[in-house]
């Protein structure tokens, strides 16, 4: 018997997830392209209370974060639905930091 909440062939799905957020972008949308042509659609949105500070970096990859990209602008309110992944970096002082962010399948203006 498996142990509950580890991926088995019954119920692959867990540890998966998913991530719905409401917010306003705070910074001007960033559209990259990678060496292979992809584009990548990078986000900042606040989705904090007032006075809290809660901003979530998002990333949107293909042809949807192109066309979406020339639309967004700072101050916008958006709908965001994806799922978290870890993003490991190295600090310029060498240490290894993680950072999670947004993966979105759908961002929507609102």
């Amino acid at each position: 018997m498996a142990k509950r909440g580890l991926p088995n062939r019954r119920n692959p799905k867990v540890g998966r997830n998913r991530i719905e957020l409401w917010g306003e972008l705070s910074d001007q949308p960033e559209l990259r392209s990678t060496p292979s042509g992809k584009a990548l659609l990078r986000l900042k949105v606040d989705c904090g209370e007032p006075g809290e500070e809660l901003e979530l970096e998002v990333v949107m990859a293909g042809d949807s974060g192109r066309e979406l990209g020339a639309s967004l602008k700072s101050g916008q309110q958006v709908w965001v639905a994806g799922s978290l992944r870890a993003v490991w970096s190295n600090s310029r002082s060498g240490i290894r930091e993680r950072q999670l962010e947004v993966m979105a399948s759908r961002v929507e203006r609102r």
